[in-house]
């Protein structure tokens, strides 16, 4: 299994992808998300963490207008574990992106297997690119 993308999690939702609580990833069709098809694998790594990386397949895509349609979809607590309804876990979403940017863009709804923790080696440019708080370890 070659990664192909790599991406951050913001907690309490990297735990819940890692335990498998968390099976869909809905994001907006831009930064790389856009060109993720079933069968790829997604090297995630904790928002503000260190070191922590988790390898998810991605078994399933779907592209929706909108992040509520997708929700609808899904199922709310597939992508949203703690939110009890599409309004709830909408709200969440408005964290990260804005109705202007999600109407111009369209979504798309990822279905995720945690594969493993991630414990092998990462090219030291993507991890300059992604991780720009590790460039002085990676420069040694």
């Amino acid at each position: 299994m070659k990664i192909r993308f790599i991406s951050a999690l913001s907690d309490p939702y990297y735990d819940y992808v890692r335990d498998g609580k968390k099976t869909w990833e809905i994001r907006l069709k831009k930064g790389g998300w856009e060109n993720v098809t079933p069968g790829d694998a997604v090297l995630l790594f904790r928002h503000g963490g260190r070191g922590e990386f988790i390898v998810v397949e991605i078994i399933e895509r779907r592209e929706f207008k909108g992040i509520a349609e997708a929700l609808e979809s899904v199922g709310v607590q597939n992508a949203i574990p703690q939110a009890q309804s599409v309004s709830e876990a909408l709200s969440e979403y408005r964290r990260f992106y804005s109705e202007e940017k999600e109407r111009k863009l369209g979504v798309v709804a990822l279905r995720v297997r945690t594969v493993t923790e991630y414990d092998g080696e990462i090219h030291k440019d993507l991890l300059l690119k992604y991780l720009p708080h590790l460039k002085d370890e990676c420069s040694k």
